[in-house]
């Protein structure tokens, strides 16, 4: 058991002899230097050396040694005696010029131990004993005890403020090298340094300030005139950017109607989370703030259920209102859809204050002046000249037939001459002109059953108009109107089929506005089956 004891502490004892040199780390340090004072007089040569804690590997210490005249490192020769390394500059001191003595942390001692910090120290010749101070700053803070609740407030000058320059003026002029060193502002900014005079200089910040923020500008002691004068205190001065932290907020919402309006046509306001209905398709939007806001935060933050795509316009006149404009002139609401409209959080004024929840407004597209012409029913007449004329309603896969006295030798008036009505609801205050129905109008013929020889459109008609020619198989109510076609048409000995169509596209007219146009979304047609008995 002793042996086992004693083989343990041996074991223990190397252990610790082996790691003894971390055990008692010390680090590398300048335990003194020269030249060891701030000033020297004028024509004095004291010596430059550097005596470190331990012995150095020399190489290194000479690699991380240095001396500077106003930045600019001086040339020299170095000697060693014991700890002790000296350097003897091959030019002079010289009056007037700031000398920096510096070891970086890349000196080592012979245990490879680094220096533990950075070993500088400023020094001159000269008798300028006055310290440098800082006479005016701008932004700064009123008060000479920095107080970080008393600053200078920007915002004023939207958006001018967010580039305000930050100038400082001295009590003479400064070391600019030094002064770049001095300066920091906090949040940290980028930008440019001018200097319009020696004791002058002017930040500009090259990114805008941050809305809402109290900013920190310091100049340390690091800063120093001419002559290595150091300033004698840290100088701080506090500005804020922003005068008010208040949220905007939409106070209303609500229609643009088209200019002119159409007879009896009048707006609608919005109500949050309340459907308003009789919304017109062609209508724009407006929205009301309590101020004015930035519009590409609310673009961005302003959501359509269905989607709509629109521009944002503001009139300078009064920012504090938007208007939403489709984005095209064919760009409009959907008839017959319901849409949401979202302010989403996020919205921003002018100050960078933001919303911070949303706003959501609905409307039903379904007002009188916007519905879309829809095709409610065709007939044909098969010779308008009968004595007594029986209208037949074209549904899907009717049969017609159509009597062909056509005779080679007599020509093209030989022709019978048949009737078709095509029968449309229609938006208040519109007619349908029959040059979009003609535009937008096809006969499309399978097997060559009909050989349609002329069509002549005739009119369209609007409840409580006069129709002429034969009487309509069923008369106009109110909201319809009636296109009637003319057709010379030629009926072959073969069967097949005859579709009528009307494509997407077909358009209204505005009786009030010329430039306003409702149009079909979508085609209409008919497939008719033609016998092969002519």
């Amino acid at each position: 058991m002793k042996n086992r004891r004693f083989l343990f502490l041996a074991t223990a004892l190397a252990a610790l002899t082996a790691g003894c040199d971390k055990l008692f780390y010390v680090p590398l340090t300048v335990t003194s230097f020269s030249p060891d004072r701030e000033i020297y007089v004028p024509g004095d040569t004291p010596p430059v050396w550097i005596e470190f804690s331990a012995a150095v590997d020399p190489g290194q210490a000479e690699e991380a040694f240095s001396l500077s005249r106003d930045t600019v490192q001086l040339d020299g020769r170095f000697s060693w005696s014991g700890d002790r390394m000296t350097f003897v500059p091959y030019e002079p001191f010289q009056t007037g010029c700031q000398y920096v003595l510096k070891v970086d942390t890349s000196a080592e001692d012979l245990s490879g131990n680094s220096l533990e910090r950075e070993f500088l120290f400023r020094f001159r010749f000269g008798d300028d004993l006055t310290r440098p101070t800082v006479v005016d700053a701008y932004p700064a803070t009123t008060k000479a005890d920095c107080d970080p609740y008393d600053h200078e407030v920007l915002g004023a000058l939207l958006p001018d403020d967010l580039y305000h320059p930050l100038t400082f003026v001295f009590s003479e002029p400064v070391d600019q090298g030094s002064f770049y060193s001095a300066f920091s502002v906090s949040p940290d900014i980028d930008g440019l340094f001018s200097w319009p005079a020696a004791d002058t200089v002017v930040f500009t910040p090259g990114e805008p300030y941050q809305w809402q923020t109290e900013y920190t500008v310091t100049l340390s002691t690091e800063l120093t005139d001419l002559t290595g004068n150091a300033l004698a205190d840290t100088f701080t001065s506090h500005f804020m950017i922003g005068t008010e932290n208040d949220p905007p907020e939409p106070v209303a919402a609500a229609a643009v109607i088209p200019n002119p309006a159409r007879l009896g046509e009048t707006d609608a306001s919005l109500t949050e989370n309340t459907v308003v209905g009789g919304w017109e398709a062609d209508w724009n939007m407006q929205i009301d703030f309590n101020e004015a806001v930035d519009p590409m935060a609310l673009e961005k933050n302003i959501i359509f259920t269905p989607a709509w795509d629109f521009t944002v316009t503001i009139d300078p006149g009064q920012p504090e209102r938007v208007t939403l404009k489709r984005a095209t002139p064919a760009g409009v609401f959907h008839y017959g859809e319901t849409y949401t409209m979202t302010l989403q959080a996020g919205i921003a004024d002018a100050q960078g204050n933001e919303t911070t929840h949303g706003y959501s407004y609905l409307f039903r597209v379904n007002g009188p002046f916007t519905r879309p012409p829809e095709v409610t029913g065709a007939y044909y007449l098969p010779d308008v000249n009968a004595a007594a004329p029986v209208w037949e309603h074209l549904n899907p896969m009717t049969e017609i037939t159509m009597p062909n006295t056509y005779d080679e030798a007599n020509g093209p008036e030989d022709y019978d001459i048949c009737l078709l009505d095509f029968y449309f609801t229609i938006a208040e205050r519109t007619e349908l002109p029959v040059t979009s129905f003609f535009e937008h109008f096809t006969v499309e013929v399978t097997n060559g059953c009909i050989r349609p020889a002329e069509y002549v459109v005739i009119d369209s008609y609007r409840y409580g108009e006069t129709i002429e020619g034969p009487a309509p198989a069923l008369p106009l109510q109110p909201g319809q109107a009636l296109v009637r076609l003319y057709a010379r048409l030629v009926n072959t000995v073969t069967t097949g089929s005859l579709t009528l169509r009307l494509r997407a596209g077909c358009a209204d007219q505005s009786l009030d506005n010329p430039l306003l146009h409702n149009v079909m979304p979508a085609d209409w047609s008919v497939r008719l089956i033609d016998p092969d008995t002519p």
